[in-house]
């Protein structure tokens, strides 16, 4: 008798853009459950191109078409790697979907198209975020970034991504986890314990926790909560917004423990 593998659950890795989320993608990449896409169907989704569930489908995910992406293995070495790597487990991971960032106003709408889908929503400390717009902007040789996407324009998205993310949470928390990066990139392996146990799969593996410290050594021991200075070209008033909705996203960031990382043990 044939045995068929159970149809995989579908789950979305969301953020404001330039929070991290290609990094979170590459780590779920090596779980043997997992399997995301890499903005592969950004076009689709975000320019509302009627999305429908057989996109994850093999011979869909696999066949690539620049009206859904422009993110396709021969773009780029890495996310040929991604793709080669995804390939011979695709047909038996329980867990497949897609990193887009600056989806969380789809959230919903989603939700209808995928029953029962689960929402990665990745944040990261503001100032970063900011200062890596400013640095993309900088950057002459990327045609693929408006030069006028500075600080002010990235922390305004991660304040318009990080409230769709609360509001969606409102009513449906059990399908979403909202996630600091400084908590999965560090020494701490609390925070991606926690994501796989919401993703319904095994513990990470060896792998995994290896490309996470490697990642520590990026945040260099910075929590999501140690807000940065104001960043030059932010208004006082955009500023304001910022600390309000840190402390809306406090309890809401998993782990929920001590600034989002567990506290140090009693002495």
């Amino acid at each position: 008798m044939t045995l068929v593998p159970p149809i995989p659950d579908t789950a979305f890795i969301s953020g404001a853009a330039r929070s991290g989320t290609t990094a979170l993608a590459y780590l779920l990449n090596l779980h043997p459950q997992l399997a995301f896409g890499i903005e592969r169907f950004k076009f689709t989704i975000l320019r509302q191109k009627n999305p429908q569930p057989d996109m994850f489908s093999s011979d869909r995910f696999f066949t690539f078409d620049e009206n859904e992406t422009n993110i396709t293995p021969d773009a780029a070495e890495q996310f040929a790697a991604q793709y080669d790597r995804l390939r011979p487990k695709f047909d038996t991971v329980t867990v497949v979907g897609d990193k887009i960032p600056n989806l969380a106003n789809w959230y919903r709408r989603l939700d209808k198209i995928f029953p029962g889908v689960r929402f990665i929503h990745l944040v990261r400390e503001p100032v970063a975020v900011g200062r890596s717009w400013d640095g993309r902007a900088a950057n002459s040789d990327d045609p693929q970034w408006n030069s006028a996407a500075k600080a002010p324009r990235g922390v305004e998205r991660w304040l318009s991504e990080n409230n769709s993310a609360l509001q969606f949470r409102t009513g449906s928390p059990e399908q979403i986890r909202i996630v600091s990066y400084e908590a999965m990139f560090s020494s701490d392996p609390t925070a991606l314990d926690l994501l796989l146990q919401f993703l319904g799969v095994e513990p990470a593996t060896d792998e995994m926790h290896h490309a996470r410290l490697e990642g520590a050594q990026r945040t260099k021991g910075k929590r999501f909560d140690d807000l940065g200075p104001q960043p030059e070209g932010v208004s006082d008033e955009l500023w304001q917004d910022v600390v309000e909705m840190m402390r809306r996203l406090h309890n809401q960031v998993t782990p929920r423990i001590g600034g989002f990382l567990k506290p140090p043990p009693a002495t």
